[in-house]
Order: structure tokens, then C-alpha cells, then sequence
């Protein structure tokens, strides 16, 4: 997977890797492979969103405001 694609595109590409993997009708191989890209998906999904909350902290920081807010 290809780790400049944008959040939006990720998080399309796993909905992408969910829907066969519900669907059922491939081969365990193939299974296996995307579940195993729906995994690192995840992460760097994770990771983008771990990446935003920190820069939305700073902006709220450089404003004078010092709110910690769970997303």
C-alpha cells in the first residue's frame, strides 16, 4: 500500500478489503493477504489520526488555549 495516499484513500481501500472479506467467496490465500493489508491499514490509519490530534493540541496551544479533547 502505498503510504502517500491520503486518509480518505486508506480508509476507502480498507471499507474495499472489509466488503471481500464479509463477502467470503475467495481463497484463503488471497484472505489472508488482504486481511494482512487491512492490518497495516489500520495502523497507518491510527497513526494519521494520532498525528492530527497533536497538531490540532499545538494550533490550540499557539491560540492560548490549552484544551486536551479526546476525538
Amino acid at each position: 500500500m502505498d503510504k502517500n495516499l491520503s486518509y480518505e484513500d486508506k480508509n476507502a481501500r480498507l471499507n474495499e478489503i472489509v466488503a471481500k472479506l464479509e463477502n467470503g467467496n475467495i481463497p484463503l490465500e488471497e484472505a489472508t493477504n488482504l486481511f494482512e493489508e487491512a492490518s497495516n491499514l489500520v495502523k497507518e490509519l491510527k497513526e494519521i489520526l494520532k498525528t492530527q490530534k497533536g497538531k490540532i493540541t499545538v494550533i490550540k496551544q499557539n491560540v492560548g488555549e490549552i484544551v486536551e479533547e479526546d476525538f
